[in-house]
């Protein structure tokens, strides 16, 4: 980029709006669209999700049953739970404080696709049964015994869809821009308003595949944001959006 060129643009000092302190909130409201509704949640630390929708669930995928339905964090829940989980092949069901349904499976014993399925049909049961759940996430993960167990990259979150068009939406439809998401941004906009979707995983490849992007971006998506996350220990980094030809960046820090 030339160090010379003209920066044509605009700031502006901002106020958090959104009820919300989950990923969905934070990254919608950057896009223009502050959730102005309260989610559902799981409150309740043990045996957290009702029984007719654990119900379904087991009858819709065929399950043989399920582990879990607690509060917990992602890595104890797999010490705790994920050598029963690959005896007997039940996933494990688990949320926190945030509008999440997470399922935990084995890549390998339980299988990915298994997994992504499972996670379909939940959305679909969150979603018809008024839950309000913001998101499901599919944490696969590998390994051998406790304490081997380790989350991979392929992590999927089933969210909701804005509840108006974000900016990013409008720059495609009305603008015909392209807008290119980098990381997991696309699952947290559902899709919406996201031209391409490129995969990348860990620090390096997402700023590696970013930075791609904007090299290849051609004249006629020179203001054509692209969305980036960056999963660092203990948070989510969101740049949106990021200007191929202008680096104009917004930035928030968000739970993950």
């Amino acid at each position: 980029m030339d160090g010379n060129a003209e920066v044509i643009g605009a700031y502006a000092w901002a106020h958090e709006m959104s009820s919300g302190k989950d990923t969905p909130s934070g990254h919608w409201e950057i896009a223009g669209v502050p959730v102005l509704f309260e989610w559902g949640y799981f409150s309740d630390h043990e045996n957290s999700f009702p029984q007719e929708l654990l119900d379904k669930l087991v009858e819709r995928a065929n399950l043989p049953g399920y582990l879990g339905n607690c509060h917990s964090s992602g890595t104890v829940i797999l010490d705790q739970l994920g050598e029963e989980h690959m005896k007997t092949g039940k996933p494990i069901f688990y949320t926190s404080a945030d509008s999440v349904f997470q399922i935990a499976c084995h890549e390998e014993t339980f299988g990915l696709d298994k997994l992504y399925e499972l996670c379909e049909i939940a959305r679909e049961e969150l979603t018809n049964g008024g839950y309000n759940i913001g998101r499901v996430i599919a944490r696969p993960f590998i390994g051998d015994k406790a304490g081997n167990f380790q989350r991979t990259g392929n992590r999927h979150d089933l969210a909701v869809e804005p509840p108006a068009p974000t900016v990013l939406q409008k720059l495609v439809d009305e603008k015909h821009g392209q807008v290119v998401s980098v990381g997991k941004i696309a699952d947290i906009y559902a899709n919406c308003g996201i031209t391409k979707k490129v995969k990348a995983t860990g620090l390096d490849a997402l700023f590696d595949a970013t930075i791609k992007e904007m090299k290849e971006a051609g004249d006629n998506t020179s203001s054509s944001p692209t969305s980036l996350t960056s999963t660092l220990p203990g948070a989510t980094v969101a740049t949106s959006p990021v200007m191929p030809r202008v680096w104009n960046c917004s930035t928030a820090v968000c739970r993950s």
